[in-house]
């Protein structure tokens, strides 16, 4: 038995014998990597007098079939067992006889697999010796292989470690997001330089270090108009007035730091937003270009942003995540603070879409105009169904396993699709995606293959066989079509976003609405046979009738102290966060009286202005307003000159007309 253990675990036994399997110690061994050699019909043509060798790491292992100690399976594994102890001392490496079988054990803290080399016969070159490399992945047997003496392409074999190879695939884009079509694929064996290659050419060579890939990541490197790879070199100095937030910022118009545009092209902008704020920025280019040298130093929301050097193009993002101090998160290799680019491996909305249709079947992941995720019923999917094997040679029901490696590449209807071995040949019968189909590697193996339906190069179905399959024989099955109205949901009605998947995932099951203003109770709570009040023992997996745990739970939310962000915001000065530790019923206790007391405070001042302004008004007339009576006053006697005025011209003109009549 192989077991995979998580780092740190260990298995251990209380009979401690030399001949039990857990040895004087009582511990099972453990290590990296495992390679198992022989067991049952695991040992061909090893003859009398032959003398067996091989390399294990360049450890050389070899002895003499004798009939003295006997040519029984069980007998050669003795042998074997013997001279592996013998020929490899070093500590590194731990040996376990299991019947007709013989385990190599490689230490845990080493990170290269156990490879065995130079596989050789002295008599007759035609010894054949069974291995079985690495610990198989989740439900999977470990792979089998076969040793060959004086055959050249079967005298090696190289464990696997605790995963398979990485395969990457690379697609090159224009400065608008584009694909050029230039595209492929690059396998990872192990940590070190990893190249792309385009027509013979490598094209651009990058190192991986130790650690994992997971499918569905993406990496994005930018390069400038020599074509060298120029990732975007920023620091981040002063705090951000957010604390515990996520800016983002997303460019509208690309170009190089510190450069000029190109003519006619817009300058370096780049929009941001946080949870409470937002804006924009240019960068400014000069001629020539101050940077790196002379960083461009942009203030966003109180941070200091200085620009060394970088490409970016149009729809590229970066973020500054913060801490409880508004100080940035994350450093670069000099220990300055800094954000989170697109040169780290990270998912992104549409390589999670695609790695959850790759992976499932009858649902379908969307990612929508707005950058929302949705599921939903797949309109059509095509499941395999009718599976049929041979019987004989292998090809049996507990000898096969079938596992599909891409849901999205089964998307045609297949009747009797049929992979047939006959005279050691592989080959593929019925084909329904017309010669598209291939076996990978070509020609099949015999321990298992995979099968490309897609053409892309990559595995859409893997076909193992836990013991090497020989003579003729075949696998068949049909993928038969189905519509989404074949697909329930548990948790709800027809529509997954609603009720189906985001329910198991635990949203939107205790509230409705899209926003603040809409949101209220769903009205399930109210029947309370829609309530899981009770806890699941993790244990058991079992529900206890009456158990109120789960509910107690949910309550005891009300008395929880949590960490919440507040704002203060003061009149002529800018908003400041802060955190506070608090319950929800305290917080909320606190926002409404602390609302209370503001719009009391706003509403005296208020008042106060009020009488304040009318009393300005008041003195102000007092000093420089009209007075109605004095103006009546001057205008009556304004009046009344004019009167005389009038009575003066009148008299005038009569003694005038008096003089003129007289003769």
């Amino acid at each position: 038995m192989t077991a995979l253990l998580d780092p740190g675990v260990t298995i251990q036994s209380d009979a401690k014998t030399a001949t039990g399997l857990f040895g004087t110690s009582g511990t099972a061994t453990t290590g990296s990597s495992i390679m198992t050699l022989g067991g049952e019909d695991g040992f061909t043509n090893f003859d009398i007098g032959d003398t067996i060798s091989f390399d294990v790491d360049g450890n050389t292992v070899s002895f003499v079939v004798s009939s003295g100690t006997g040519t029984t399976e069980i007998e050669l594994a003795q042998q074997l067992f013997n001279e592996l102890n013998a020929s490899i001392t070093s500590s590194n490496y731990s040996f376990i006889r299991n019947g007709k079988s013989v385990s190599i054990i490689k230490d845990a803290s080493l990170d290269d697999p156990i490879e065995i080399t130079s596989f050789s016969d002295s008599v007759g070159s035609d010894a054949k010796l069974a291995v079985s490399t690495g610990t198989g992945e989740g439900a999977s047997d470990p792979d089998n292989d076969l040793l060959e003496a004086g055959n050249t392409n079967r005298n090696f074999s190289t464990s696997s470690l605790y995963s398979d190879d990485g395969i990457i695939f690379w697609e090159r884009l224009d400065s608008n997001g584009n694909s050029t079509g230039a595209e492929g694929y690059v396998t990872v064996k192990d940590k070190g330089n990893v190249a792309i290659t385009e027509n013979g050419v490598q094209t651009l060579t990058f190192d991986l270090g130790s650690g994992s890939l997971v499918a569905g990541n993406t990496l994005t490197v930018n390069t400038d108009t020599s074509g060298v790879p120029d990732p975007l070199d920023f620091t981040v100095s002063k705090q951000a007035k957010s604390i515990n937030d996520i800016y983002r910022f997303n460019v509208v118009s690309g170009g190089k730091v510190g450069h000029l545009p190109a003519t006619g092209a817009s300058p370096l902008t780049i929009e941001w937003t946080s949870s409470v704020s937002s804006g924009s920025f240019e960068i400014e280019g000069h001629s020539p270009p101050r940077t790196p040298a002379s960083p461009v130093e942009i203030e966003v929301d109180g941070m200091i942003l200085s620009f060394s050097d970088g490409t970016l193009f149009k729809d590229d993002v970066f973020t500054i995540t913060t801490d409880e101090s508004g100080l940035p998160k994350s450093s670069n290799t000099a220990g300055r603070g800094t954000g989170e680019s697109m040169a780290d491996w990270h998912w992104t909305l549409d390589s999670f879409v695609d790695e959850f249709n790759r992976n499932g079947t009858g649902m379908k992941a969307i990612a929508t105009s707005d950058n929302k995720l949705k599921f939903d019923s797949s309109d059509r999917y095509y499941a395999m169904e009718n599976i049929e094997l041979s019987g004989s040679n292998g090809f049996s029901q507990e000898n096969t396993t079938i596992n599909v490696l891409d849901y999205g590449a089964l998307d045609f209807k297949a009747l009797d699709l049929q992979f047939s071995r006959t005279s050691g040949n592989w080959g593929i019968l019925n084909d329904a995606t017309g010669g598209v189909a291939q076996i990978i590697p070509a020609g099949g193996d015999d321990n298992g293959f995979k099968v490309d339906l897609s053409g892309d190069g990559l595995a859409d179905i893997e076909i193992k066989f836990a013991n090497k399959v020989s003579g003729d024989g075949y696998v068949r099955f049909d993928l038969t079509k189905h519509e989404s109205t074949d697909i329930r949901y548990a948790f709800g009605d027809t529509d997954a976003q609603d009720a189906g998947l985001m329910a198991a995932a635990g949203i939107n099951t205790l509230f409705k609405g899209s926003n603040s203003l809409t949101m209220e109770i769903n009205e399930k709570i109210s029947d309370t046979k829609f309530i899981a009040s009770g806890k699941l023992d993790s244990l058991t997996g079992n529900v206890t009738q009456g158990d109120n745990k789960n509910a107690l739970s949910m309550i005891d939310l009300q008395n929880t102290s949590w960490t919440m962000k507040q704002w203060d915001y003061v009149r002529g000065s800018e908003a400041q966060s802060s955190l506070i530790d608090s319950t929800l019923d305290d917080y909320y206790n606190t926002m409404v009286g602390s609302i209370g007391v503001k719009a009391r405070s706003i509403k005296t001042s208020r008042e106060f202005a009020d009488i304040m302004v009318n009393q300005m008004t008041e003195q102000r007339d007092a000093v420089s307003a009209v007075s109605l009576d004095e103006e009546m006053i001057k205008l009556m006697k304004f009046q009344h000159a004019f009167s005389a005025a009038s009575k003066l011209l009148t008299v005038a003109d009569e003694m005038l007309t008096t003089l003129l009549s007289v003769r």
